[in-house]
C-alpha cells in the first residue's frame, strides 16, 4: 500500500469516528440532564443538532442557565469547557450594536439570570461564530393530558370507594 493510500485511510477513519460526547449528567435539584458534545460547529448547526438529541425520552436543546443553582451545578461538572450555550441575540441591527442587549434563551425563558464573566455574552463575533462543541440540556416536560388523566383516574377510584362504603358493600 502506498504511503498516500495509508494517509487517505487514516483521514477516512478520523472523519468516520463517532462524535465525542459525554454521558448525560443528572442535576437532582431540577431533574434535568446535561451533556457536552465535542463536535466543531457553528452556533446555528449546534442548535439544530441539539434539538435532534434525546435522553430517556426527554428532548434536548442548547443549555439555558436560568439560576445560580443551575450555574453552580454546571460549573461543578463542566468547568473549563468552552462551548456553545443556548443564548442568542435576534438579528436586529439595533440590538446587535450593543453586545449586552436583547439576549434570549432558545427555550423562550427569560434571560434574567446573568452571572457572566466580563465581556460575556459576546455572540462570538456574530453571525454564527465557530466553537469546539456545545452543551445540551434535557428536561422532562410532562404532557398535560397524562397528568389530567392520572388525576381523573385517582379521583374516580376514590369516588368508587366512597360510594361502596356508603352503600355498605
Amino acid at each position: 500500500m502506498k504511503s498516500w493510500d495509508r494517509g487517505l485511510l487514516a483521514a477516512a477513519l478520523l472523519v468516520a469516528a463517532p462524535v465525542g460526547q459525554s454521558a448525560p449528567i443528572l442535576n437532582p435539584a431540577n431533574g434535568h440532564f446535561y451533556e457536552f458534545v465535542s463536535t466543531a460547529l457553528f452556533w446555528d448547526a449546534a442548535r439544530i443538532e441539539s434539538l435532534g438529541l434525546s435522553h430517556l425520552g426527554a428532548d434536548g436543546h442548547l443549555l439555558a442557565i436560568t439560576s445560580a443553582e443551575e450555574q453552580a451545578f454546571f460549573l461543578a461538572n463542566f468547568r473549563g469547557i468552552k462551548a456553545w450555550l443556548g443564548g442568542f441575540q435576534p438579528s436586529d441591527s439595533a440590538v446587535e450594536a450593543d453586545l449586552a442587549a436583547g439576549w434570549l434563551w432558545v427555550t423562550g425563558e427569560a434571560f434574567s439570570y446573568a452571572a457572566w464573566q466580563e465581556g460575556q455574552p459576546d455572540d462570538f463575533r456574530a453571525p454564527g461564530g465557530f466553537a469546539q462543541g456545545y452543551f445540551v440540556e434535557y428536561e422532562f416536560v410532562p404532557e398535560p393530558g397524562v397528568s389530567l388523566l392520572l388525576g381523573f383516574g385517582l379521583a374516580g377510584i376514590r369516588l368508587t370507594r366512597r360510594f361502596k362504603k356508603s352503600r355498605g358493600a
